[in-house]
């Protein structure tokens, strides 16, 4: 069940079984009033088909969902230092599309490099609130079904959760085995901290960052 987000749209009825049709979403949409949802920060690894991945890391961060939002619809390169967002095109509807190297250190080439398509932002029903969702479609690198989930924190922080969905190494990712996952979740954990340090005003860590502070791995 799900309700789009557009301007000055609350909450809407949503009857089991109709998917709502969408419509534009303005920049500073509103968003409907969020489920509370007490989730620990962590990364948890669930075994999907074989030779994929999948998992779920759940972030905190110490700044109103909608800012965390508009930050996850724009220009990366803000926060997700260590690597380059590049080709950015945003879509009235609230979708994007760009390129990414995770990890970027030049001169050397970048090895791993993902093609991102997020979809436009839909709110779900969850309890007596929603959760944002958007979608991502991954290609090149990886391949596969990816999103963010936005929920609030009892104690009024915003989580942040990034899900792959039996999502597909391919050329330098795929030799690389499980190092790539590895890889992958150093790379954005430094990126998701970096999101709520800049969200506050703190300072932000580069490449540095990759080899700190990851979060713990929980494999199902």
């Amino acid at each position: 069940m799900t309700d789009p987000i557009g301007p000055n749209r609350g909450p809407q009825p949503i009857k089991a079984g109709v998917t709502a049709e969408p419509r534009p979403v303005a920049a500073a949409a509103a968003l409907p009033p969020l489920a509370k949802v007490k989730i620990p920060e962590a990364t948890v690894e669930a075994a999907g088909k074989p030779g994929t991945f999948s998992y779920t890391t759940t972030m905190k961060m110490a700044a109103p969902p909608q800012k965390v939002l508009d930050a996850l619809q724009g220009d990366w390169n803000v926060w997700w230092k260590g690597g380059q967002q590049s080709n950015l095109v945003k879509h009235a509807d609230g979708s994007a599309s760009f390129d990414l190297a995770p990890v970027h250190a030049p001169p050397a080439p970048d090895l791993i490099k993902v093609h991102v398509e997020v979809a436009a932002p839909r709110a779900e029903k969850v309890g007596d609130g929603y959760k944002v969702v958007l979608p991502v479609t991954l290609s090149g690198s990886f391949n596969g079904q990816a999103g963010f989930t936005i929920t609030q924190a009892p104690d009024g922080s915003t989580n942040v959760q990034s899900t792959w969905t039996d999502v597909a190494p391919h050329g330098t990712a795929k030799a690389m085995g499980g190092k790539a996952l590895d890889a992958h979740f150093r790379a954005e954990n430094n990126a998701l901290r970096n999101l709520n340090n800049h969200l506050n005003g703190k300072p932000m860590h580069g490449l540095t960052g990759l080899l700190s502070n990851p979060l713990p791995v929980k494999r199902l």
